[in-house]
């Protein structure tokens, strides 16, 4: 396994601040919107303790703090970080609501930032396939069998690249219009163990997590973004798979993208999953 695969989102993000392919304030963004993922199963926060570790390295904190517009924006939101203070069920929205009471001057924190989470939504979607995991997370990672649950999207659908973590990843249609992503996490445990881990028996299961990065049109990326792609891009997607002892699988999908998605996301989402399903169990 290559270095780049085993980098972790955070050291990616700072790779990205330090060569100057990300804006500080974007940099912030992405840190915000990886603190407010959870672990549903466990109820924590995964991010938590690897974000206020970035937050506090030097070379990080020197380019930061020469931006005065953000200064005391990101150093309130450095304590939120490191003090683990709760997101209310990790919607974006009410991180709007605490970014702005920590001010008593609204003018302090750039009116774009705040707006950006104002206008997330976190949505998700499960379902149980009576399939082992392997067989799920074959049909759902398999070029040849992608266009045939995901043709909710759109006719045509595929893909070109891999599913391996720190990879980039493209999602098009029969036109060669899609988007792009870049996988931050893909794990796979398909083997069953009984063992007694710290009170934790290890279970079948896959994680993966990916970003949107950008749009494309004839198969390359769109320099210029229009409104409704600007606010795609940025969108995270969630695929979390158990199996449980009895041999069914359980997805499920979260979403965290611009609310003027939300519709787009119920009407496809769980036609996809039933298509996913049903070849599946066949």
């Amino acid at each position: 396994m290559s270095d780049e695969i085993q980098k972790t989102p955070q050291a990616l993000l700072k790779e990205k601040l330090l060569n100057g392919s990300i804006t500080e304030k974007d940099f912030l963004l992405e840190v915000l919107t990886l603190d407010q993922e959870t672990d549903v199963a466990l109820g924590t926060r995964p991010h938590a303790k690897a974000n206020a570790d970035l937050l506090k390295d030097t070379k990080v904190r020197t380019l930061l703090n020469q931006q005065k517009e953000l200064k005391d924006f990101w150093e309130e939101l450095e304590k939120m970080v490191s003090a683990h203070v709760p997101f209310e069920a990790c919607d974006p929205r009410e991180i709007g609501h605490q970014m702005s009471s920590l001010y008593s001057d609204l003018e302090t924190v750039p009116k774009e930032v705040v707006d950006e989470f104002y206008r997330k939504r976190n949505l998700s979607y499960s379902i149980s396939i009576d399939a082992p995991i392997e067989t799920v997370f074959k049909t759902i990672t398999d070029k040849s069998m992608y266009p045939k649950w995901t043709k909710a999207w759109g006719e045509g659908m595929t893909f070109e690249g891999e599913w391996k973590q720190g990879e980039h990843i493209s999602f098009i249609d029969n036109s060669g219009e899609g988007t792009k992503a870049r996988l931050d996490e893909v794990r796979t445990h398909f083997e069953k163990d009984p063992t007694d881990n710290g009170g934790y028996a290890h279970i079948p299961s896959a994680y993966v997590t990916m970003i949107y990065i950008a749009k494309l049109k004839d198969g390359t990326e769109v320099e210029k973004l229009d409104e409704p792609s600007r606010r795609w891009v940025g969108t995270r997607e969630e695929y979390r798979i158990t199996e449980n002892e009895e041999g069914v699988t359980k997805l499920w999908v979260y979403i965290s993208t611009d609310e003027s998605f939300e519709q787009k996301m119920n009407d496809s989402w769980p036609t996809s999953l039933q298509n996913l399903k049903e070849i599946c169990e066949q």
